[in-house]
């Protein structure tokens, strides 16, 4: 008797249609009523539990998750005057002007300027996920 994968594959597919993935997935507790769920005050970590009884946040935070993040320039600029920190900034940074400070995405926040006047700017990302309705 011969098997090949195809007959194996569309068995194995046949029994996941028929169940409803069931027995391959559980079942999420997404029957939340709208009136149940909660924005959180302050960005965290949430339990698997809580996860679904909270209501995503409408945009991104402005709130730095990292607030140690550019410590060194930050001294670097209070304790030297304007001309020796661009001038130290220059020779240190590979691309002291990079909008994206090196990152390959930019932060959602992120707007750069487009028009010679500096009034035209434009968004990686306009949208937070947040800001669309829920799924039913």
């Amino acid at each position: 008797m011969t098997v090949t994968f195809k007959k194996v594959g569309e068995k194995v597919a046949s029994k996941v249609l028929q169940t409803g993935g069931s027995s391959v997935a559980p079942k999420a507790a997404s029957a939340v009523a709208p009136g149940m769920m909660r924005e959180l005050k302050s960005p965290r970590a949430v339990s698997k539990q809580e996860a679904p009884m909270v209501k995503p946040a409408k945009e991104a935070s402005k709130v730095s998750m990292m607030p140690w993040k550019g410590w060194v320039d930050r001294l670097m600029k209070e304790k030297m005057d304007p001309k020796t920190y661009k001038g130290v900034k220059d020779f240190f940074y590979f691309w002291p002007e990079d909008p994206h400070n090196l990152q390959q995405a930019p932060y959602p926040d992120t707007r750069i300027t487009i028009s010679a006047d500096g009034k035209e700017t434009a968004a990686f990302r306009e949208v937070a996920p947040g800001s669309q309705p829920a799924v039913d």
